[in-house]
């Protein structure tokens, strides 16, 4: 199992990340830095996670900053559990009700180059047919530029320019939303910095 957090704060703090752990009914500290105002990625794996997934398949993540001065923010830009079953289905009560993701779900998703100047390429792969949104985002949640509207595209790689000539410089989201035939929808979020 791993686990991705990314970060920052309005002013450094001290900021720690604690899993729930199923097993003990306790917090497990799993990492401890001081974080700025830029992003910071923190990832964590264990090869071991039975004691972090609920029989209902939950998992919990809790991130916890020093006390002091409570005049600050803190912005979560992403939190993501990712399990890797090695091909075999997990047993035992904690993937009681754990949704199994088969292969051809899958995707691959990439932006670059990332930084860059005014354009970039998202390219991504469907292993299956798939309807397909591609859209940026900047950090309000406002979507500035939709490059596919909606549609059905055949398995296969996929590559798109991202033209950000007429963005400000700074940082946005690039959102892939697929729906595969007889499958759920997903979203995949990557980062893109400009710099004019």
């Amino acid at each position: 199992m791993t686990v991705t957090y990314n970060g920052k704060y309005s002013k450094s703090k001290q900021q720690s990340l604690y899993l729930f752990n199923y097993s003990t009914s306790l917090w497990d500290l799993i990492d401890s830095r001081n974080i700025g105002t830029g992003d910071v990625t923190v990832t964590y794996v264990t090869t071991s996670p039975a004691s972090f997934i609920s029989s209902s398949g939950e998992m919990k993540l809790k991130v916890y900053s020093d006390g002091g001065n409570k005049n600050y923010t803190c912005s979560g830009d992403l939190m993501r559990f990712t399990v890797e079953t090695a091909g075999f289905i997990p047993t035992g009560t904690y993937a009681k009700n754990m949704p199994i993701v088969h292969e051809q779900e899958f995707i691959s998703f990439s932006i670059y180059p990332n930084p860059s100047g005014s354009r970039a390429i998202a390219d991504y792969t469907l292993n299956t047919s798939s309807y397909v949104q591609l859209s940026v985002f900047d950090l309000n949640g406002r979507q500035v530029m939709q490059i596919i509207p909606g549609e059905n595209q055949e398995a296969g790689k996929y590559t798109y320019e991202i033209n950000g000539s007429d963005l400000q410089a700074g940082l946005y989201l690039c959102k892939l939303v697929i729906k595969p035939e007889n499958g759920e929808i997903s979203s995949h979020s990557r980062k893109i910095v400009l710099i004019k």
